[in-house]
C-alpha cells in the first residue's frame, strides 16, 4: 500500500471550521490541477503532494534563476519550436497556476482551463505540422514536381504556428493582468480591514477610558 508523505509541516494550533474547510478546498483544487506523484522510496510507495503554501518573493527570484539555468544547461533554443523550452515554461506556468489557486481557487481553475485549451491547440497544430511534413517528404520522394507545393504548405503551417504564438502571448498577458488586478484587490481589502481594526481599537480604548472615569468618580 502507498505511504502518504506529509502534506505540510504540522504545527499544533487552533483553527476555525471555516479555515479548515478552506484549507481542504485548496488542497482538493491543487490536487486536481497538479495531481500527487507516486514513487518508491526505501522499498515503500510514497505519495508526494504539491505544496499549498504561498510562494515568497525570494521563491520567485529563485525560480527565475533556476529557469534560466535549466534553459542554458539543456541548450534550449531561444526562438522557434523547442520541446525543452516548452517543457520548462510549462512547469513555470504550472507554478503560476498553483500560486493563483492558493489565493483564489476559482481563478486557479480558470487558468487550468486556459492551460489545457492552449495545450490542446498546440498539440493540434503540432499534429498538423508533423502530418504535413510527412506527407511532403513522401510526395517529394515520388515526384519532384510537388516540391514547390510542399514549400507552400510548410509556409502556411509556419504562419499558423506564428499566429498560435501570438495567441499564446495574448493569453499570457491576460493572465498577468488578472494576477496584477487580483493582487491590487487583495491589497485594498487588507488596507480596508486594517482601518476597521484600528477603528475598533480606538472605540475599545475610549470605552475603557469612560469606564475608568466612572469608577474614579464613584
Amino acid at each position: 500500500m502507498p505511504v502518504e508523505a506529509p502534506k505540510e509541516d504540522f504545527v499544533k494550533k487552533e483553527i476555525s471550521i471555516e479555515e479548515a474547510q478552506n484549507s481542504a478546498i485548496t488542497r482538493d483544487v491543487i490536487n486536481s490541477i497538479l495531481p500527487p506523484r507516486q514513487y518508491e522510496k526505501d522499498g515503500k510507495w510514497v505519495i508526494q503532494y504539491v505544496s499549498i503554501h504561498p510562494a515568497t518573493r525570494g521563491d520567485v527570484v529563485k525560480t527565475q534563476a533556476q529557469l534560466d539555468k535549466e534553459l542554458q544547461i539543456n541548450h534550449a533554443l531561444e526562438t522557434g519550436l523547442c520541446p525543452i523550452r516548452s517543457e520548462l515554461y510549462a512547469q513555470c506556468f504550472d507554478e503560476i497556476i498553483r500560486q493563483v489557486a492558493i489565493d483564489c481557487s476559482p481563478r486557479g481553475l480558470l487558468l487550468l482551463k486556459l492551460r489545457d485549451e492552449l495545450n490542446m491547440t498546440i498539440n493540434c497544430y503540432r499534429s498538423l505540422y508533423e502530418s504535413a511534413l510527412e506527407w511532403g517528404v513522401r510526395k517529394t520522394s515520388i515526384e519532384g514536381d510537388f516540391k514547390s507545393k510542399t514549400k507552400e504548405e510548410n509556409k502556411s503551417l509556419k504562419k499558423e504556428i506564428e499566429e498560435l504564438k501570438i495567441k499564446n502571448n495574448e493569453m499570457m498577458e491576460k493572465i498577468e493582468t488578472m494576477k496584477k488586478n487580483y493582487e491590487e484587490e487583495i491589497k485594498e481589502k487588507k488596507k480596508h480591514h486594517q482601518k476597521e481594526i484600528e477603528g475598533l481599537n480606538n472605540e475599545i480604548n475610549k470605552l475603557w477610558e469612560e469606564l475608568r472615569n466612572m469608577l474614579v468618580s464613584k
